[in-house]
């Protein structure tokens, strides 16, 4: 079992579902009509340019999650990328495969059955 320190178990102050910033700096409740104080330290916002990665849509997807999106097994994924008919990004030993490559390559593939 994980206890969280700073809680019942760990000799502490009960752990009231505050964050441990919040615990450090508590923010009164009184304060009026002053701005909320922002924490300088948190990451930004995420954004939509392509500059920021959004939760909802990665900039690169794990094989079993671009096999799910491609409706095809894991393994067909890996034969598939073996032979080099969809490209893919390695970091280390790590394969990702970028969305916008998918679905350029089932467009190519669509393509490339119409013309049979």
């Amino acid at each position: 079992m994980v206890r969280r320190k700073g809680g019942p178990a760990g000799g502490g102050t009960p752990d009231t579902g505050r964050s441990e910033l919040s615990r450090m700096n508590p923010i009164p409740s009184d304060r009026g009509s002053q701005a909320p104080r922002v924490d300088s330290r948190a990451s930004p916002a995420p954004v939509a340019n392509g500059l920021g990665a959004i939760p909802d849509n990665p900039l690169l997807l794990r094989a079993r999650r671009a096999a799910e999106i491609l409706a095809i097994s894991p393994r067909k994924l890996w034969e598939l990328t073996n032979r080099g008919e969809i490209p893919c990004v390695r970091i280390g030993r790590a394969v990702r495969y970028d969305p916008n490559d998918l679905a350029f390559w089932i467009e190519k593939s669509k393509k490339q059955q119409s013309a049979r």
